[in-house]
């Protein structure tokens, strides 16, 4: 039986021990989804919903991806809300500050549901056939990186180099994609 908390945390922690960038801030929807692949990997067989929460604000909204599944609410970057410049959120976001690494338990027991509201257009069912093949090499591809700790110091290194890990992890991805697709064509 795949325990929700401890694959959250496991998938956290790898993320996290690959940069001191500035993850998890802006990277919520991809670890979101990362999370959703690496769960159908460790056999979790029940529907995945991926959230889309909005917090309205003077100018504009803040907006907050996480998972839910058979009621419980599973998060592995809302404390990037603890990070975050004070003008760049919402009054309901900074009210109910500190925000845990890892949440997971009963959606109503969460503060999101308080904080945000549900965006309807931007909630799906986790499902690897509906993705698109190029983004579903790369969740392969970073997914085998975090899996591999051979990989985490290349990655480490390289993600220093610029300030968003999630788009420099995707670039590195792209190209391994491309040399293995190269191998492919020379065998």
């Amino acid at each position: 039986m795949v325990n929700l908390y401890e694959e959250a945390t496991w998938v956290r922690d790898r993320i996290g021990s690959t940069s001191d960038t500035d993850f998890p801030i802006g990277a919520c929807a991809q670890a979101s989804q990362l999370l959703c692949y690496h769960l159908n990997k460790k056999g979790y067989n029940k529907p995945i919903y991926l959230v889309c929460g909005a917090s309205k604000k003077r100018s504009g909204e803040v907006r907050h991806w996480w998972i839910e599944s058979n009621g419980i609410l599973v998060d592995i970057t809302v404390d990037q809300f603890n990070l975050i410049e004070d003008s760049a959120l919402s009054y309901k976001i900074k009210s109910h500050r500190p925000y845990h690494r890892v949440y997971c338990l009963p959606k109503e027991e969460a503060p999101h549901h308080k904080v945000f509201k549900l965006v309807p257009k931007e909630l799906w069912v986790w499902n690897e056939k509906s993705i698109g093949e190029i983004r579903l090499d790369v969740l392969r591809v970073i997914y085998r990186r975090l899996h591999d700790s051979s990989h985490i110091q290349e990655i480490y290194s390289e993600c220093l180099r610029h300030s968003n890990f999630i788009k420099k992890l995707a670039l590195l991805t792209l190209m391994e994609i491309s040399m293995s697709v190269e191998e492919t064509w020379q065998i």
